[in-house]
């Protein structure tokens, strides 16, 4: 019965020029009329029927049942309407709806039979078509949502996350995840270029240097980016891919990341993560050896003594995949479940996540140096 009058409702809003009509079927006959503000009485108002109509849902244009003492047939009093944005849309006595085909623009449309928790953190904002979607499908909660408002809060961040959907995907699942990335490019680029300075600067040679410098240090920022970037969890904006994908796809981004994953997820997300930072670091030593061998082969110095560039952009792959991958599995760990009962505020969260990473990136250094000769490359 709510159902019919549901529609009985939106069918007869374009008819609202009409004085009245009545409606017959199985129930008492209804008289239809549109509402005038202030010139229908409200008394006799049947306190069955008001709950009846407290229940239809909020999205649609609600209507008022009044059922007369006298016997006479009840009246529907239709709510007055005026256009409103969007396609398919309008204002129900002054407050925005979209019936879900339009453009979004009539108020209330984007809240469109998403859970009270997203629609309170939206707070009459839009939501993406493809973000309303991952939270109807229930990819997604109240959490990503408040991301996603803050990434669309900052123009920069905005930017960020529109180059590209695996950037957003883990933007809005993790509203800590620019700041650490930034850390660790910071953290990563300053002991870096420390590093040159001073080793370099021992023989006079740090601006005769520099193309070599300029080169370590890009391949040092594009190794750090990866190794964060490919550890972030991110958030299902899309349905999942079918077969092998999807297996992927559902595993964690690190092996103690929260939720319901199975013990075979997670080791299978210690392996998968050691063949992602293998191919990374395969990828970068052999574009950074190559190149370092072609600047000493420009000065026309001799490259006898240095590694293969197949041979160490293996070791550089092996020593990603197990110690660098270990590491940082343990710190994106460290970072997502004790940091934030530690420390409090921005600033705490900040200084402990810079320190982490600080340790991290003198350790990994000193593992590399004996990892090198320990196989004999260095």
């Amino acid at each position: 019965e709510m159902r019919g009058i549901r529609l009985l409702l939106t069918a007869l809003t374009a008819s609202l020029a009409l004085p009245s009509c009545q409606c017959f079927g199985p129930t008492p006959a209804l008289t239809i009329r549109p509402s005038l503000r202030g010139a229908m009485p409200l008394g006799g108002l049947h306190r069955g029927a008001q709950a009846l109509v407290a229940r239809l849902p909020p999205s649609g244009a609600r209507s008022s049942l009044v059922r007369p003492s006298d016997g006479t047939p009840p009246t529907v009093l239709l709510p007055t309407l005026t256009g409103g944005g969007g396609k398919g849309g309008g204002r129900v006595n002054g407050k925005g709806w979209n019936d879900g085909r339009g453009d979004d623009e009539g108020g209330g449309g984007d809240k469109f039979g998403l859970p009270d928790d997203v629609a309170a953190v939206l707070g009459g904002r839009a939501l993406s078509k493809e973000m309303r979607d991952a939270v109807l499908a229930g990819r997604i909660g109240a959490g990503e949502v408040a991301n996603f408002v803050k990434v669309q809060d900052s123009r920069f961040l905005k930017w960020i996350g529109g180059l590209s959907r695996p950037m957003m995907s883990r933007l809005v699942a993790n509203d800590r995840f620019f700041v650490t990335l930034s850390i660790e490019l910071m953290v990563g680029g300053i002991t870096k270029m420390l590093a040159e300075v001073v080793e370099r600067s021992k023989r006079g040679a740090f601006w005769k240097e520099i193309d070599f410098v300029a080169s370590d240090m890009a391949l040092e920022l594009l190794g750090d980016f990866g190794l964060v970037f490919f550890l972030a969890p991110t958030a299902a904006l899309l349905p999942p891919p079918s077969g092998l994908g999807k297996s992927v796809a559902n595993l964690p981004g690190f092996f103690l990341q929260k939720g319901g994953f199975t013990p075979s997820q997670r080791a299978a997300c210690l392996v998968y993560k050691a063949l992602t930072f293998w191919c990374i670091g395969f990828a970068t030593s052999a574009v950074g050896h190559s190149t370092t061998k072609a600047l000493i082969e420009a000065r026309g110095m001799p490259t006898d003594h240095m590694a293969s560039v197949l041979e160490n952009s293996i070791q550089w792959g092996n020593f990603l995949g197990v110690s660098s991958n270990l590491r940082y599995q343990l710190i994106s760990s460290w970072e997502a479940l004790l940091m934030p009962r530690l420390f409090k505020g921005s600033l705490a969260l900040n200084a402990a996540t810079t320190s982490v990473r600080l340790a991290n990136s003198y350790s990994g250094g000193v593992q590399w140096l004996l990892w090198t000769r320990l196989i004999g490359i260095q």
